[in-house]
């Protein structure tokens, strides 16, 4: 399962936020709480990509306890319901395509660990760079980006800097973005 979509599951079960190791040690006291089991604070952190993982499957006695703290009979009943929340039709909030923008539009992302850059919409999936923080790319850059997606990497398959092309170019490798807002021309 993709631990995206775990997380949010747990957030959702638990009422609060899951942004760092030390919310694992409070989950850890809401499984035993809520379900009366046991579930290592370690196991949860290694689960939730909190803590280096050596690759090694999981016992189906904790998948099953996290199953069952989410209100599934075990894991595989867990697995399929996330991968109903993720297959469907329609507008996808999380995905954000620039043939869909117009002239002005501005776009800001987000990614770890204290990075921010506004791309401003020119057309045909080209973009200025109108501010970047803490990013290899710089005010002025022309990118051409033809969808921004939660969750995952910034892909720009061309960069411009003074007419000069600096090739593709890929952000938030790790981690992927995590946040996109759009604010459109109108609205500004």
């Amino acid at each position: 399962m993709n631990t995206k979509i775990l997380i949010e599951m747990l957030e959702k079960r638990s009422g609060h936020a899951i942004t760092s190791a030390a919310d694992c040690e409070w989950l850890a006291l809401d499984f035993t709480t809520r379900c009366g089991k046991v579930i290592s604070v370690n196991t949860l952190k290694r689960l939730l990509g909190f803590l280096a993982y050596d690759g090694k499957s999981f016992r189906q006695s904790t998948l099953d306890t996290i199953a069952a703290y989410l209100g599934f009979r075990d894991w595989n009943e867990a697995e399929s319901a996330a991968k109903d929340k993720v297959s469907a039709f329609g507008h996808n909030p999380a995905i954000l395509d620039a043939d869909k923008l117009t002239k002005g539009d501005l776009v800001t992302v987000t990614y770890a660990p204290d990075r921010q850059i506004v791309f401003e919409y020119r057309n045909d999936d080209r973009f200025v760079v109108a501010k970047s923080q803490n990013s290899k790319l710089h005010i002025g850059d022309v990118v051409a980006i033809r969808q921004f997606v939660l969750g995952y990497p910034l892909l720009v398959t061309e960069t411009l800097r003074e007419g000069r092309s600096l090739g593709a170019y890929t952000a938030a490798k790790i981690g992927g973005l995590t946040t996109i807002d759009c604010q459109h021309k109108e609205e500004l």
